[in-house]
Order: structure tokens, then sequence, then C-alpha cells
């Protein structure tokens, strides 16, 4: 064993193999281990972040606004670079019309060949300059990783079994109201008044007028939530059926409340919600997939991000 070991020919055979592995893989595994790629996150960067925030919402970002916004566009980076590795540029009709349209635009040659601007195109950079050919690219990064998921029939039944509950349709409420508006002087006063009232007479008190009306019925303390506020969904969750309570607290005013019934919610069968438990499986799936995928990726990036200058707000 050691003899042949030592054999010139076997030395030449194993270094022809790797030289043939290495052509395989494209020289990534060991370009990539001596010279990473790099990201640079600049300070430029950091200001255009933050600008297109303000512009959005009309404030400046926060610490951690600015923290999300930046992860986001490292995670879009390296889809748009993996893209290209992966050479998903070469034959997509939208870049290619995309570049073609733009080279039509700058050279004002409508009657030019399509093949030759593609390719003044490519050597341009347009590929990497134009905001439509990125997002178009890093859309179909995110299709191929999420293409792989799968959820079999099986995998839906077991999910509906762990999460039973969750599919569980909420108790709903039917409830009237007497309201007294913030807009009116003494409104706690009038309520607590007419709370003494209801109590022996329950039409005696008509209250002020309110533009949702007085009678709701049917609503799960999410649309009551929505509607009135969280004050009031919880009030009605922890009200005894029939007897009045309050007054309550709104940002319209206050609010004297009786629940009149309660429906317990339905527990539908696994037949009733098959496709939507599917769909919330793939969707848990294709997240865990693309988390995955770029914390993958992440290892093979030499990531460098400028650090916060003075006054900004990450």
């Amino acid at each position: 064993m050691k003899r042949l070991l030592r054999e010139p020919l076997l030395h030449f055979l194993l270094i022809g193999a790797l030289a043939l592995l290495l052509q395989a893989t494209g020289f990534d595994l060991l370009r990539n281990f001596l010279t990473p790629p790099r990201i640079e996150i600049s300070q430029a960067d950091r200001e255009r972040l933050a600008a297109r925030w303000l512009n959005e919402t009309g404030r400046h970002p926060t610490s951690a606004e600015l923290q999300a916004m930046l992860r986001q566009y490292i995670d879009e980076e390296l889809m748009f670079r993996e893209a290209l590795r992966l050479g998903l540029h070469e034959h997509d009709v939208v870049v290619h019309q995309r570049l073609i349209l733009n080279m039509r635009f700058a050279e004002q040659t409508p009657q030019a060949d399509a093949g030759e601007l593609l390719q003044a195109a490519l050597h341009l950079g347009m590929l990497h300059s134009d905001p439509v050919v990125r997002r178009r690219l890093i859309q179909r990064m995110r299709h191929q990783i999420e293409n792989q998921v799968e959820v079999s029939e099986n995998d839906a039944r077991q999910y509906f079994q762990r999460h039973r509950t969750s599919f569980q349709t909420p108790e709903r409420y039917s409830f009237e109201q007497r309201f007294f508006s913030a807009d009116q002087p003494g409104a706690l006063n009038r309520a607590l008044a007419a709370r003494q009232t209801l109590t022996t007479d329950d039409k005696a008190v008509g209250g002020d007028v309110f533009l949702l009306g007085n009678h709701f019925e049917h609503l799960s303390l999410a649309d009551i939530r929505r509607r009135l506020g969280d004050d009031i969904a919880q009030s009605i969750a922890a009200a005894t059926p029939g007897e009045w309570l309050g007054p309550v607290s709104s940002a319209y005013g206050q609010h004297l409340l009786r629940v009149q019934a309660v429906s317990d919610g339905d527990m539908p069968d696994y037949s009733q919600l098959q496709a939507r438990v599917a769909a919330q499986l793939y969707t848990e799936r294709e997240r865990a997939a693309l988390g995955e995928w770029l914390q993958s990726r992440r290892q093979l990036y030499r990531i460098n991000i400028a650090p916060a200058q003075t006054g900004d707000a990450a």
C-alpha cells in the first residue's frame, strides 16, 4: 500500500481528478474560500435608505427600523448576486426587453437590431444598474428558492392537528350600548347618572347619537376592537350577559354596554379547511426555506457595514 501511494501515476490521476472537480464547480468553492465575495454597505447607502423611509412615512427611521432596512437590503443583494451567478438573466424575456428598451431610448435608434442592443446594454452594466431588472431577478431568485417547498396531504393533516385551535372560529357577541359623546359637556357625569336609571328602566335613557349605531350583532372581539377600541373589547369579553356595565371610555366618549348573546366558536373539520391549511403551511415553509437559504449565503460573503456616523438614526 505504501509503495502504491508513492507512485507518480497515482499522484497524476489524483491531481487530474481534483482539477476536473474544480472545473465542474466553476472553481466556486476554491475561489470563495480564498477570496470570498464582498458586500459593502456605505454611509451613502445608509443615507439613501433613511431618505426613502422619510419620503414614504414623513419621519426619520428609528435605529431598529434602519437596521431592518439594512438587513433587507443585504438579503436582496444576496438574492440578486446569486441570480446573476446562476444565469437567471440569460433567458429572461422581461430582463431582455427592459435592457433593449433602455438602449433604444438612450441611443434613439428604434430600428437597431435587438440582439446588438442587448449586448450593448450588458456591456454598459445596465444589468446591475437598472432597478426594474434588479427587482425582477430578486423575484425570480426568491421564487426559485420557495418553489422547492413541498406540502403533502399528510403534512397538511398533521399541521392541522398541531394547530387545531388556531383554526377555530372565534366567539361572537351581540350587544347594545348607550353612548355619551366626548364632544358634549359632562359626558362622564351623564353616563354615570344614566347607569343608575338603566338599572330600572332600559328605555329611559337614549344617550347621544353614535355613527356606528347602538346595536351590534355577531361581532368577534377583533371586530369590536377595530370598531370601538381595546378597552370596550376587553369589557365585552368579561361581561355577564344581560347586565349593564360601564361607563367604559373610548376615543369617542363614554359607553354603557350590555351583552345580549354570546355564540360559541366553531371547530371546523379538516375537509372544510383543507385549502387554507395547505396554503398556511406552504407560507410557513417558504419563509423558513428563504431564511435558511439566506443564512447559508451569508456564510459565503464578507459583509462590511459602514459604522453609523454621529446624528444617524443607527
